[in-house]
């Protein structure tokens, strides 16, 4: 699953009004956000990293064909993200 195939809860828009700087200048010192990007909630960054953890072990299984390392990734998977998937 592609992130742009969820949907965003919102959009971020900086405020270019003097008030506003301070606080733009404390929270480009905790982040990297711009204009026009895209936010989501977390479970759907969680759903999005899950599927892609997924999708890896499958390919590393078909390609390595380590079967061993391949079970405890997906026990690794299961302690973080609970549950089972193929």
């Amino acid at each position: 699953m592609k992130l742009s195939e969820f949907e965003a809860v919102g959009e971020v828009v900086l405020v270019k009004e003097p008030a506003w700087s301070t606080v733009q200048a404390n929270l480009n010192q905790f982040c990297d956000l711009k204009d026009g990007d895209l936010l989501y909630t977390k479970k759907v960054a969680q759903e999005y990293a899950k599927a892609n953890c997924w999708e890896l072990i499958n390919w590393y299984v078909e390609t390595i064909g380590d079967v061993n390392h391949a079970a405890e990734m997906k026990i690794w998977m299961d302690d973080e993200f609970g549950g089972h998937e193929k």
